[in-house]
């Protein structure tokens, strides 16, 4: 199991996800512990390849960048 910056884990049981969107989370989580303005940008792009293939995990967690402000424009209009 990968846990990311904000805590949360993430899933890794092939049989959830296909292991393309594993890698793509796998790397943006690795993204967001580094901690760079950078670094969250395009952990935020890595999530949203991912949840254009339909991870909810990956929704949860650009979600979740928007609403700390973490590389992407704050947004807590939820």
């Amino acid at each position: 199991m990968l846990i990311g910056s904000f805590g949360q884990a993430i899933a890794d049981d092939d049989s959830e996800h296909p292991p393309v969107i594993m890698s793509l989370l796998a790397d943006a989580s690795h993204l967001e512990e580094d901690g760079k303005l950078d670094s969250y940008w395009t952990a935020a792009n890595l999530y949203c390849n991912a949840a254009r293939m339909g991870s909810t995990e990956a929704q949860y967690r650009l979600g979740m960048l928007y609403a700390y402000g973490k590389g992407v424009p704050q947004n807590r209009d939820y």
